[in-house]
């Protein structure tokens, strides 16, 4: 069965075996809390709502922890405990992958 995902298609397997749908719009992103915007690019997470929207990046960062646990994983992840560095949750995800695509 194929996955939906929004936006436009990127090197992943979910667009390669999933079918686009239009993004929703001012939906709040599971992960992140903040609204998918009309550029954004995603897919969905089953929830007890159903399927949500989950920003593509905010997925990555999801599975491969925030940017503190690349910068400094001792001191932001071990010492402080915010594997974030004291960002918000979708702007160390954007960072992320960034960090990731390069």
């Amino acid at each position: 069965m194929s996955e939906p995902y929004f936006g436009e298609p990127w090197p992943s397997g979910v667009c390669d075996n999933g079918i686009q749908v239009p993004t929703p719009v001012g939906e709040l992103c599971i992960l992140c809390g903040t609204p998918i915007q009309e550029n954004d690019q995603g897919s969905f997470m089953g929830s007890e709502k159903g399927l949500v929207p989950s920003h593509k990046e905010c997925s990555l960062r999801s599975v491969t922890g925030g940017i503190g646990h690349y910068r400094d994983h001792l001191y932001w992840c071990r010492q402080v405990g915010d594997p974030d560095m004291g960002l918000s949750y979708r702007e160390s995800a954007l960072q992320v992958w960034k960090m990731v695509i390069r």
